[in-house]
């Protein structure tokens, strides 16, 4: 309320209407979906998603080291029996991760060119096509195999890659390195600088992305041909976006060391922790069904 004095002299009280006060809402699943769907962006891939669930609780050394394990049983499988059920495992992680699907898709679409160029090069490496004047091309269906295998089993490293990245944040990644290469300590190596770069590269994998895919629209709404068919054209295009975005990154990465070096990383003295790594039964449980399934794989491998 306020006060208004009149040409009469007299005082009267004037009271504004009260405006209506937004209703407070509540954080529930609507809301968390909404926050998980704008965290994802446009591309996933590096990016962590927070959700709560068993595998996000894992300490992060242990989804490292089952990382190594599945991608180690991938490489060793021989067969579609085998890729089978290292991917069943894959799976059932996925599905213990609660990390919607749609993610996995998303973040692996980029992959498929990388996967489909590596069949089509172990088609040929393999002397899979019999380029002869009289049969034309012939495809052995032992190379056929081979080459499909082969490309089961990039695609489930990138799977594999893509479940660690999405349920361990960059600071746990780090940690769990560094608990790792905690015995190389005693060779001089370098353990703590080896994790913050690891988990720096994989951090910048999502924004070098998001960055080129600005660029890439930015570039469009000027002119660029992107889609055009003439080599040169194309080339011309592509080195648009290229000199930009090296110089983003390049940028990114001044402001970085910048930041890193006023807080006094690296400044010498011996780093603490506020959370100290402690693996639970769950951890154990997790570490014995990987190492049973490769040494599962091993053995059918070694008999067969």
């Amino acid at each position: 309320c306020g006060r208004s004095r009149r040409r009469t002299g007299k005082v009267t009280q004037v009271c504004a209407p009260a405006l209506p006060q937004p209703k407070a809402r509540a954080f529930g699943p609507s809301r968390k979906r909404s926050v998980n769907k704008t965290m994802s962006g446009g591309n996933v891939l590096g990016q962590y998603i927070p959700v709560e669930s068993p595998v996000h609780r894992l300490e992060p050394h242990t989804k490292l080291l089952l990382t190594l394990i599945l991608a180690t049983a991938a490489f060793l499988a021989g067969d579609f029996v085998e890729l089978s059920l290292v991917t069943g495992l894959v799976i059932v992680f996925t599905i213990l991760s609660r990390v919607p699907a749609t993610q996995y898709v998303r973040s692996l679409k980029p992959m498929l060119v990388l996967v489909a160029v590596t069949v089509a090069a172990q088609l040929f490496l393999s002397q899979v096509l019999n380029l002869t004047a009289e049969h034309g091309i012939a495809l052995k269906e032992e190379g056929v195999r081979q080459a499909l295998t082969t490309g089961m089993k990039l695609l489930l490293v990138c799977w594999v890659a893509q479940w660690l990245t999405f349920t361990t944040s960059p600071v746990k990644l780090a940690e769990g390195i560094k608990v790792l290469l905690t015995p190389c300590r005693r060779v001089g190596v370098p353990v703590e600088e080896l994790a913050m770069i690891a988990t720096i590269a994989i951090r910048f994998v999502p924004i070098v992305f998001d960055e080129a895919e600005e660029m890439v629209k930015a570039q469009a709404s000027r002119g660029a041909d992107f889609e055009s068919l003439h080599f040169r054209a194309r080339l011309n295009s592509i080195i648009s976006v290229l000199v930009p975005l090296v110089s983003r990154c390049w940028r990114r990465a001044e402001d970085l060391a910048l930041a890193m070096e006023i807080r006094g990383y690296g400044a010498g003295g011996k780093r603490s922790r506020v959370r100290r790594s402690k693996m639970t039964l769950t951890d154990y449980l997790f570490l014995a069904i990987g190492v049973l399934l490769l040494i599962g794989v091993q053995f059918t491998g070694g008999r067969g």
